[in-house]
């Protein structure tokens, strides 16, 4: 079962993730920062996301904000993985690495706004596909 874990930077987990558009996503993904939230119940992108995958939206969805207002935003259909690399060592000594990456095609929302220290907001439609714990400023993931 491969498993990573995130150090906590400034109050906040931030990791690598990778998105596409599903049709698309053999051949052109993007790299990009990511900020884990488990008290927001789907996960959404910034408009850099949007402009760099030239992706167009397929409606208009909706989310309640931290001040109990809810506010419209378009819907984007992107897949997000979360990679991880498992290094592995032979019997040799020699080392191998593997990338597994766990996530799915989901309807994400576009932020509100512009994040400085990330891109991609990554909430429970998305976590749920992981086991996580938080333990001694550590996010441990795994699949």
């Amino acid at each position: 079962m491969p498993t990573f874990t995130v150090p906590v930077e400034d109050n906040q987990f931030l990791l690598t993730v990778a998105v596409a558009v599903p049709e698309r996503r053999a051949t052109d993904r993007r790299t990009c920062r990511a900020l884990v939230d488990t008290g927001a119940h789907c996960s959404m992108v910034s408009a850099n996301v949007v402009e760099t995958l030239r992706v167009a939206s397929t409606g208009i969805g909706g989310f309640m904000a931290a001040n109990g207002q809810t506010q419209s935003t378009p819907i984007f259909d992107l897949h997000i993985a979360v990679p991880v690399t498992v290094t592995a060592t032979a019997a040799d000594g020699s080392t191998s690495e593997t990338v597994f990456a766990g996530g799915r095609a989901l309807e994400v929302l576009l932020l509100p706004f512009d994040p400085p220290d990330f891109d991609v907001l990554l909430g429970m439609d998305l976590l749920t596909e992981f086991h996580i714990t938080m333990y001694n400023g550590t996010l441990v993931l795994s699949n």
